[in-house]
C-alpha cells in the first residue's frame, strides 16, 4: 500500500454533482487534505490519499470495501477488520488524454455512489432485523 494523491479529476468529477471542497492548507500538495461538503447540515468527509493502517482510521471493529484492482489484490488481509469486500471498478485515468474524461469520471462517481448506496442500505436492513 502506497500513499499517492487523491486525483483531481476524481475531485472534479466529485465539484460537477454538487460536492464543495476545501483544501487544508497545511499538508503538502503532493497529498492535498480536501473537505468535501455535501450540504452546510452535514460533517465533512475528509479526502485524502493514505494507507489502511493511517493513524486517523480504525484500527478494529470496521469493514473494509476494496474499490481498487490492485489494492484488492495486494491487500489480501486488513488487520482489525471486521469483514472485507471487494467492490472494484476500472479506474478511470486511463480516460484522462481523451475527449471522454469527464464522461467517464462522472460514470464512475455515479456507479460508485449506487453501489455503495446500495451496500449500505442492505446493512442498515439487516440492523434493524437484529
Amino acid at each position: 500500500a502506497e500513499v499517492t494523491a487523491c486525483h483531481e479529476n476524481t475531485v472534479a468529477s466529485l465539484k460537477r454533482t454538487g460536492f464543495n471542497f476545501e483544501i487544508n492548507s497545511k499538508i503538502s500538495n503532493k497529498n492535498p487534505f480536501y473537505e468535501a461538503y455535501f450540504c452546510s447540515n452535514h460533517k465533512a468527509a475528509k479526502l485524502h490519499s493514505k494507507t489502511f493502517d493511517a493513524p486517523e482510521n480504525p484500527s478494529q471493529d470496521f469493514i473494509a470495501i476494496m474499490t481498487c484492482d490492485d489494492a484488492d489484490k495486494n491487500c489480501p488481509i486488513v488487520y482489525g477488520c471486521s469483514n472485507r469486500f471487494s467492490l472494484t471498478y476500472k479506474d478511470p485515468k486511463i480516460y484522462d488524454d481523451s475527449e471522454q474524461r469527464e464522461k467517464e469520471y462522472d460514470n464512475t462517481s455515479k456507479k460508485i455512489a449506487t453501489e455503495i448506496f446500495y451496500v449500505f442500505s442492505k446493512i442498515k436492513n439487516n440492523d434493524n432485523r437484529k
